[in-house]
């Protein structure tokens, strides 16, 4: 939770579309890779399958509302060349960022289940050392990390 936590505050500073859909995917959705699963190292937000469709159907219309691809912008402004050039506008204008607060429900949420379970100990601002058997799982995190758009190095994760 407390990596969900970090990375949302991450991606509110960039919202890239591709963050968006990381985290829909890994935290929201529950498809964390089952090598980084094992152990408990990683795991979606406990939450009902309800409010998963909610949140992940709010993630997921943000980025399609702003397309994920130049062909996906251009149909969004109708489409032929008109469309084209209405994409091009948008995109020369840096209007292809989503919605930095898609996430925010699910964060309080998440502040909430960190203060349920005693958590409010953890200080961002920390250093926190994990178990070393994580070594090798921290090396694939950060990877899918850097895929992702996030910066492993500036959030803190070595």
């Amino acid at each position: 939770m407390a990596i969900f936590f970090t990375l949302v505050e991450d991606f509110r500073r960039d919202r890239r579309k591709r963050q968006a859909v990381f985290l829909t995917e890994w935290f929201v959705k529950g498809n964390i890779p089952k090598d980084l699963k094992d152990e408990g190292f990683l795991t979606e937000i406990n939450i009902s399958s309800k409010q998963v469709k909610e949140y992940g159907a709010r993630a997921e219309g943000a980025v399609n509302a702003v397309g994920r691809t130049f062909i996906d912008k251009a149909k969004n402004h109708g489409g032929g060349v008109k469309g084209l050039l209405d994409a091009l506008k948008q995109k020369k204008s840096g209007n292809t960022q989503i919605s930095g607060e898609i996430f925010d429900d699910m964060q309080i949420y998440v502040i909430g289940m960190l203060n349920e379970n005693r958590a409010a100990d953890f200080k961002l601002d920390h250093d926190y050392m994990p178990n070393g058997k994580y070594a090798g799982k921290i090396a694939k995190l950060r990877m899918a990390l850097k895929d992702a758009g996030f910066d492993p190095n500036g959030l803190g994760i070595y």
